[in-house]
């Protein structure tokens, strides 16, 4: 068994919810990753050594797979926290919530040590960075700088539209529409979030793939993780 899957199958067993959370990211990401990458494959430059439009497009499927990987992976700093991602069902404390911030920088340090997992140590770190670096944590990681900086920008969108529109997981809050949330994003455009991401969000493709992820798909998501857990 590969680290990653060591991560994801003791996630299923210790917090469900966080799970279904992990495959939903991982899902959400590789549709808004694949819409984008059809619209402005320009916006991906730099990963894996590409310097043209073209060549990112010739190598869309490694950039999918390295989208899923890392947002299936963006958590697992949790697991060394899990007895405070076990009060997801009431408000968090302040000491608690600021034990949960140490995640991202805990689940990259985890990642390096293992060669599945390893070149997703920059999602990992970066997923609760704002896009322009005025918020967010941890503090001192350069997302500029990242090869993954879009990747970057989509698990960290992915990861807040799960949270903010399930109310299964998240019992404590009611789960938002996909408009209201839509409507956060436009007006944090190019500060919280990517600049370009409204104009993916009204694309119709887009739009249609990620309305079925946040409704049916969950529902998926659930039902498999209710199944994976029966056979452990």
């Amino acid at each position: 068994m590969s680290f990653e899957d060591f991560c994801v199958n003791s996630m299923a067993a210790l917090h469900s919810p966080t799970h279904v959370h992990s495959h939903m990211v991982a899902k959400l990401s590789v549709c808004l990753a694949r819409h984008l990458l059809a619209l402005r494959p320009e916006l991906f430059i730099g990963i894996f050594d590409t310097e043209t439009a073209g060549a990112v497009t010739s190598i869309a499927d490694r950039i999918l797979d390295h989208t899923w990987h890392a947002a299936l992976c963006h958590d697992i700093g949790k697991l060394l926290i899990i007895d405070t991602v076990a009060m997801y069902g009431r408000s968090l404390l302040d000491d608690e919530y600021a034990n949960l911030r140490l995640h991202p920088d805990a689940g990259a340090d985890l990642a390096v040590k293992h060669l599945s997992t390893r070149d997703y140590a920059d999602v990992i770190r970066g997923h609760h960075l704002w896009y322009d670096g005025t918020d967010g944590y941890p503090s001192g990681f350069d997302r500029d700088g990242s090869p993954y900086r879009t990747i970057i920008d989509i698990v960290s969108v992915c990861d807040c539209m799960d949270a903010a529109t399930d109310s299964v997981g998240r019992s404590y809050s009611r789960g938002k529409t996909f408009e209201e949330f839509e409507k956060e994003v436009s007006e944090a455009a190019g500060t919280r979030y990517a600049p370009w991401l409204p104009e993916l969000f009204r694309d119709p493709g887009t739009r249609k793939d990620l309305l079925y992820l946040l409704d049916e798909g969950r529902s998926v998501a659930y039902r498999k993780t209710y199944a994976l857990l029966r056979g452990i």
